[in-house]
């Protein structure tokens, strides 16, 4: 049986990615895949990569322009957030698994 990653890992891994892959310019979807695969030794699913693009953008942390995605303010202070936590990528991942799973929860309520 294959694993199968909650929503919240799928969508703060892509989030990691495309924080990491925004250099001086916004990423491409390319650009995102192979921060992604770097972060996790895995290439995400067309999916995975569209339900957490989805979910980024309706909670403003990313915005497509093109056929490139940028990072929004808001992202830049959940990113600087994860970092004071944890300087190591697994670390920045899992600070941002439980906030995301915060938000999830907020929104259901």
């Amino acid at each position: 049986m294959p694993f199968v990653m909650s929503s919240e890992t799928t969508n703060s891994w892509i989030f990691l990615a495309v924080a990491m892959a925004s250099g001086k310019s916004p990423p491409t979807l390319n650009d995102i895949i192979g921060a992604a695969d770097g972060i996790n030794h895995a290439i995400p699913t067309h999916k995975e990569l569209q339900s957490a693009f989805d979910w980024l953008t309706q909670q403003g942390l990313i915005l497509k322009e093109g056929k490139k995605y940028r990072i929004t303010d808001k992202e830049l202070v959940l990113y600087g957030e994860a970092d004071a936590k944890s300087k190591r990528i697994f670390g920045l991942w899992d600070y941002l698994k439980g906030r995301f799973s915060d938000l999830n929860s907020l929104q259901k309520q």
